[in-house]
């Protein structure tokens, strides 16, 4: 019924046939005033799975006026505007968000497509969550069967999404190294370490980006420890405090539970990838020990921050739409016929329509 009231053109072929269409590429809409006038539409809150046809026969005894509720609400494609039926909505989630979140706490250059592989450490006097490893031993599995396809790397939460991979998995603590592919289709270990031409490289450095690089089979590379493990779908996206987006790198004053996020600290002597910063700085991504990402990745977060994922993001924003405005019946006739004469008019193929109560 909604293009009943579009105008027609002629449209004519190559061959000299012609055909008459409607011209779909005209577009009406309320203006903002009329969208926002109470006294013309109602707060309506659709039921879970209400389509669009049934919602206006519940309102306008006609399921042909959906176009009416699209507008009302200026929903431009109905199949991502409108709110989906809650359990195929949470199926597709499931499947789209499919992978494994790594939190690596450092802040490497990671491309989708790069390959994490297992590495095994052994006979370590000490292992620290600094990624020091005193007299450790690193060996790869000849065979390897523990690795997982990078999809995406996300820098500001600093994990890493992993799918696929082999029938070996991995855990929290464990190292692993990262392969790349060369221009000649070979999978390399790649080192991510800032050069430092003063260094001496033995079987291990940490370099002055925090990264610690080590010697396999005469080939140098950066090693990375897994400091926190979630399905991606929990992964955090977002972080809120009191109604508000909360920095990931507002620095805490304490990392327990009960931390407070109104003490702030200098900007002065950063240490890029730090644990332990002496000084931790406020809002700066390189200083990591101290925040609030810090204490999420601890386990230890604030209590007084809420952590947001993928999952609950989409749903609570698919929740929002169940709440439409919808215009009062007793309008309905008048609006048609200002949409009708609009849509055929000659003042243009975008236009705007304003209801008077």
């Amino acid at each position: 019924m909604y293009f009943d009231y579009f105008p027609t053109l002629e449209y004519k072929f190559q061959n000299g046939n012609t055909l008459e269409l409607v011209d779909i590429f005209r577009k009406v809409s309320f203006t903002q005033t009329t969208l926002t006038n109470d006294s013309i539409f109602d707060t309506y809150y659709l039921t879970n799975g209400t389509n669009p046809e049934i919602t206006s026969f519940n309102l306008y005894s006609s399921s042909e006026y959906s176009w009416m509720l699209f507008a009302s609400n200026r929903i431009l494609n109905p199949h991502t505007d409108w709110p989906r039926e809650y359990t195929s909505f949470l199926t597709e989630l499931n499947s789209k968000y499919n992978g494994t979140a790594y939190y690596i706490c450092r802040i490497p250059d990671l491309l989708p497509g790069d390959v994490m592989i297992k590495i095994t450490k052994a006979s370590c006097s000490a292992t620290t969550a600094n990624e020091v490893y005193t007299n450790c031993v690193f060996s790869y599995e000849t065979t390897i069967v523990t690795y997982k396809i990078i999809k995406e790397w996300n820098q500001k939460f600093r994990y890493l999404v992993g799918v696929g991979g082999g029938s070996g998995s991995f855990s929290v603590n464990d190292t692993f190294a990262v392969l790349r592919k060369d221009s000649n289709g070979d999978y390399n270990p790649v080192n991510f370490r800032i050069p430092d031409p003063t260094a001496t490289y033995t079987t291990k450095v940490t370099g002055p980006d925090g990264f610690t690089n080590i010697t396999i089979d005469g080939k140098e590379f950066t090693i990375f420890r897994i400091a926190k493990i979630d399905e991606e779908k929990n992964a955090v996206v977002q972080f809120m405090n009191n109604g508000a987006v909360e920095s990931p790198y507002r620095k805490v004053s304490s990392v327990n539970t009960t931390g407070s996020l109104t003490v702030y600290y200098s900007n002065s002597n950063t240490n890029i990838n730090s644990y332990q910063s002496t000084t931790p700085v406020v809002e700066n991504t390189d200083d990591f020990s101290g925040t609030v990402l810090d204490a999420y990745v601890r386990g230890v977060v604030p209590s007084i921050v809420t952590a947001k994922t993928p999952l609950t993001l989409q749903l609570e924003e698919n929740e929002k739409k169940y709440s439409v405005r919808a215009l009062k019946p007793r309008f309905l006739s008048g609006a048609i016929g200002l949409f009708e004469k609009a849509i055929n008019s000659n003042q243009g193929r975008v236009l705007s329509i304003e209801l008077n109560v």
